[in-house]
């Protein structure tokens, strides 16, 4: 309830759909993604076939996927051709196409086979863009998705240093001083180029400002960060699980004063 009051005080159900609808997303905010997009539900085969030169893989995802669902890692060379590869994409429903990002050494470190990502909410309230809290997304396995929903685990991050400031959880409330897959310590791991990541999660929230309250999804790559996506509806659930906060405050406090809430 008290997350819905918070979306309900900072964002225009108006503009959700610039949000949710991803290819809507990836055409608005195309300079934040550092990366190439391609529609599938228009695109010729011609124009997959030049999207693809070069690529080893490709990711695949519904439009209004959430939680990491609807998303594929498809590989070239598991097609006869982009033809056959269009028809499986749009059998499916696969209407949004990236390229597959590299990632900066330390966040491949964490887990190879995801790309791992860095939530960063933003609230822009009287012109200022404030950070509520950062968390790290990791993959799990063989897994190529870094959602919890998935079978990810999460860590808190300290906004001010980047370092993990916590031991991650995931879904089912386990507890991970390591990452169960790498063995990486994770409280106290030094996540890279966190500032130039909140910058550019400054910049974008300033794009929609009807849509004030947004979790961006932000990758590393060796050459900065990129953002995978925008959440207008980011929840709190992220940052608040037990073991990021020992202190049992939460965010609560922190919107009464932002927003000015009795």
């Amino acid at each position: 309830m008290r997350n819905k009051k918070v979306m309900d005080l900072m964002n225009d159900p108006a503009y959700g759909d610039e949000f949710d609808d991803k290819l809507r997303f990836n055409q608005r905010f195309a300079k934040y993604l550092g990366r190439k997009t391609l529609n599938a539900e228009t695109a010729t085969v011609e124009e997959l076939t030049a999207f693809l030169e070069g690529q080893e893989a490709i990711f695949a995802k519904i439009n209004h996927g959430d939680c990491g669902r609807g998303v594929h890692k498809l590989y070239v060379k598991d097609f006869e051709g982009p033809a056959v590869m269009l028809d499986y994409i749009r059998e499916n429903n696969l209407s949004v196409l990236e390229h597959v990002l590299p990632q900066h050494e330390d966040m491949t470190r964490l887990h190879p086979s995801s790309v791992n990502t860095m939530r960063i909410l933003t609230d822009l309230v009287d012109g200022q863009v404030h950070v509520a809290y950062i968390t790290v997304k990791m993959g799990r396995g063989g897994g190529v998705c870094d959602n919890s929903g998935q079978g990810g685990i999460l860590c808190r991050v300290d906004t001010q240093t980047g370092k993990i400031c916590s031991p991650a959880t995931d879904d089912y409330f386990n507890v991970y001083e390591k990452h169960p897959d790498t063995g990486i310590v994770l409280q106290g791991y030094q996540l890279p180029m966190v500032p130039q990541a909140i910058a550019l999660a400054k910049e974008a929230a300033r794009e929609i400002p009807q849509v004030g309250h947004v979790g961006w999804d932000m990758a590393i790559t060796p050459d900065g960060p990129a953002i995978i996506e925008g959440n207008e509806c980011p929840g709190t659930d992220l940052c608040q699980l037990a073991p990021f906060y020992p202190e049992k405050r939460g965010l609560w406090p922190y919107y009464k004063e932002l927003l000015g809430i009795k």
